[in-house]
C-alpha cells in the first residue's frame, strides 16, 4: 500500500507542476523581445513626463542617515521588493509574501535592504 500511495502522490504532483510550467511558457510567447523593448521605451517616456529625477534622494533609517556601504554616497532611489517564499510562489501567491525596502545607490548601484521603515530627509 505504501508503494501505491507514493505513485498517487507523484501523479498528483505532476498534475500540479506540468500545467504551471505550461503557463510559464505561455508568458514567454505573450511578451516577445520587440514587445519588451516597446514596453521599456514606453516606461522611460512616462518617467520623463512625470519628472523622475536621476539625482536621487537622501533617506534615514532609525534616525540615522543612510550612506552607501561601498562609496559613502548619500543619494538613493527607493524601491520595494518581495521576500518570496517557495510555498506561496509555487501556488502563484507571491503578493501575500512580506516586503522589504531597498535603497539603490545612485552612484554605483549598490542595493541596501531594510526590513523596517525608511524615511526621506
Amino acid at each position: 500500500t505504501n508503494l501505491w500511495m507514493a505513485v498517487f502522490a507523484d501523479t498528483g504532483a505532476s498534475l500540479i507542476v506540468i500545467p504551471n510550467g505550461m503557463r510559464l511558457m505561455r508568458v514567454k510567447e505573450i511578451y516577445g523581445k520587440e514587445e519588451l523593448k516597446r514596453l521599456r521605451k514606453e516606461g522611460e517616456e512616462k518617467a520623463k513626463e512625470i519628472g523622475v529625477d536621476k539625482i536621487g534622494r537622501e533617506y534615514k533609517a532609525n534616525e540615522i542617515q543612510v550612506k552607501c556601504n561601498h562609496c559613502k554616497h548619500t543619494k538613493f532611489q527607493l524601491e520595494k521588493a518581495l521576500l518570496n517564499s517557495r510555498v506561496l510562489a509555487f501556488f502563484d501567491l507571491d503578493w501575500l509574501d512580506a516586503s522589504a525596502v531597498t535603497l539603490i545607490c545612485k552612484r554605483y548601484g549598490y542595493i541596501h535592504w531594510f526590513s523596517g521603515e525608511v524615511t526621506e530627509i
